[in-house]
């Protein structure tokens, strides 16, 4: 599963569940925002994760090890705007502390603050909003009973493989 940051814990704990029934599961996503806040799905995937290998990536601009995302509008580094915001037309680069220090270090006058908040198109392009949740979660529900049953009926040595 790529992009696991944008997950919710309930769908991380369905992989979980899905993992304990025997069918591999293998999830790739960000720790942080650009805020150096952690997403909720990555939280929960830390959380309950067998294994965590770190996928090493390099600073955009030195080529140091990046340990931070920083969010670039007209070319300058920015902490406003929300946590999870699809489709803009923003950057963000893979950066070292040194160059997001720097990247960032005109944004005082910006919120800080951990602003978690999403927006209602955000929401709909990752199936969260009020309506779609009861339907998700039926829905979850039966993707992890077919994948039980998946399970018993096949070798479980036999890979599968899982998309959403």
């Amino acid at each position: 599963m790529d992009e696991a940051q944008f997950l919710s814990a309930h769908h991380i704990d369905m992989f979980r569940t899905i993992a304990d029934a025997g069918c591999p599961v293998i999830c790739y996503g960000l720790r942080t925002d650009f805020r150096t806040h952690v997403f909720s799905g990555s939280l929960r995937l830390l959380e309950l994760a067998d294994t965590i290998e770190e996928v090493k990536t390099t600073c955009y601009y030195c080529n140091k090890k990046a340990t931070f995302n920083v969010k670039l509008v007209n070319g300058r580094g920015t902490l406003s705007g929300e946590q999870v915001d699809l489709g803009c037309e923003e950057k963000y680069h893979p950066v070292c502390s040194n160059h997001y220090k720097s990247l960032t270090a005109d944004c005082s006058s910006e919120s800080k603050e951990d602003n978690t908040s999403i927006s209602a198109t955000t929401k709909m392009a990752l199936g969260e909003s009020a309506d779609d949740m009861d339907s998700a979660k039926r829905i979850s529900a039966e993707a992890v009973d077919e994948f039980k049953r998946m399970v018993e009926e096949h070798n479980k040595d036999k890979p599968y493989m899982f998309a959403v």
